[in-house]
Order: structure tokens, then sequence, then C-alpha cells
């Protein structure tokens, strides 16, 4: 049984669920950078993916609590935007 560390099993699931779901986010930051509200070369750009999944991540571990909309909400306001600087 291969296990999800295998090149050709993690090629497999980054093509099919982990890219398509970049390529939105990503043109969302994109979107934001032509209306001039995120600077074009704040590095925080290509960090703002790993933020979001580490929220999914550390919350259940660290608080034993799911992710729901409040949290989200609440991250987002206090870590996503002001690494942007919005």
């Amino acid at each position: 049984m291969p296990s999800t560390t295998t090149p050709t099993c993690t090629g497999a699931l980054r093509e099919l669920l982990i890219e398509p779901e970049m390529n939105g986010f990503q043109e969302v930051l994109r979107r934001a950078v032509r209306r001039g509200e995120v600077d074009a070369d704040n590095p925080a750009l290509k960090l703002v993916p790993h933020m979001l999944i580490g929220a999914f991540v550390a919350r259940p571990l660290i608080e034993d609590q799911p992710v729901d909309h409040a949290f989200l909400s609440a991250y987002v306001d206090a870590v996503v935007l002001p690494s942007l600087g919005v």
C-alpha cells in the first residue's frame, strides 16, 4: 500500500486537491495587489497560505477546538491582514 510520503501519491494529492485551491487563493491575493490594497513586494504574500493552513492544524491541537467561523475571522483580522499591511 503506498504511503502519503511517496512521490506519486504526494504529487497526485497536490495536483488534484492543493494546486486548484492555491491557484484560486493566489488570484484573490493578486486582485488585492492590483487594487492597491496590498503591496506587491510584501513578503507575507507567499506565506498567507501557510498561515491559514497553520490555523486549521494548530487550533485543534492546541485548544482541542474546531476551526469555526468566529475563530477564523479573528485569526484573519489579528494575523493575516496585519501581515499584509491591511
